[in-house]
């Protein structure tokens, strides 16, 4: 129940914004700068390799660098290209090198921006992948996620930041959050928005404009891996709904 009630207050709990993403990716996904682009397994869907100019491997959930640049999906290893040929002849009768280091390919972590999905049909688990659960008439629009690290680790800090435009002033307002882990409700948890951002850029009232929403906290050690869903919608105190995200995030 610990783990649950902090891993709800990773999403309500004040924080700094994560770096700027600068690498784009396409589809309006964008990269760490020092980071490599990687297609997700769904369409349309990048990840983010925390190497620059690495080679991306057909699991689509990890990398390897350039010097290394060839994946060993079965062994979870990075080699490198083979020799010319007459390197063969050149090497025959040298004494024996010391002991190839061959690493292993790196798990797509980079933080990531994005923006949402229209809806989840397109979704089908593993993570960070998120959608817009909210209406046409929703008082925040064009939404972005920022996640950082795109794949958090229990025992370590994570991010999640919402960034968009607002249409109309708000005056208060209320977010609620869920969370569940392998198709299982885990937790729901409300808060005053304007107590949440008291002493941010972004205090209450809001004005009609750039709006953001930065979370930042300590995952416990304990907090079991798998696919971890979000849902974070916000109602306004007059009852007009701001938005609605929903999400998955993979944990390891």
């Amino acid at each position: 129940a610990v783990a649950v009630a902090v891993a709800v207050a990773a999403v309500i709990t004040a924080a700094p914004t994560p770096s700027n993403a600068q690498v784009a990716c396409g589809g309006g996904y964008e990269c760490d700068a020092g980071s490599t682009c990687c297609a997700a397994a769904i369409a349309g869907v990048y990840e983010c390799c925390p190497i620059v100019n690495a080679s991306c491997c057909t699991d689509h959930r990890h990398c390897c660098p350039p010097t290394h640049p060839h994946c060993n999906v079965t062994n979870g290893t990075c080699t490198k290209p083979p020799p010319p040929l007459d390197s063969y002849a050149a090497a025959a009768g040298e004494p024996s090198a010391l002991p190839v280091v061959v690493p292993a390919m790196t798990r797509h972590s980079a933080s990531f921006s994005a923006p949402l999905r229209a809806d989840e049909t397109a979704v089908s688990g593993g993570g960070p992948h998120f959608w817009s659960c909210g209406k046409p008439d929703d008082l925040l629009r064009d939404v972005r996620v920022t996640v950082s690290p795109s794949v958090p680790v229990a025992g370590a800090t994570w991010t999640l930041a919402l960034h968009g435009r607002l249409i109309a002033a708000v005056d208060n307002a209320t977010l609620s959050v869920a969370v569940g882990v392998g198709g299982a409700h885990l937790a729901s948890e409300s808060a005053d928005l304007c107590a949440e951002l008291e002493g941010t850029a972004h205090a209450c009232p809001l004005a009609a404009g750039p709006f953001a929403l930065s979370r930042t906290r300590a995952l416990p050690a304990s907090m079991r891996g798998g696919n971890y869903s979000v849902t974070a919608s916000v109602v306004a105190a007059g009852g007009a709904a701001l938005g609605c995200v929903r999400g998955w995030v993979e944990l390891v």
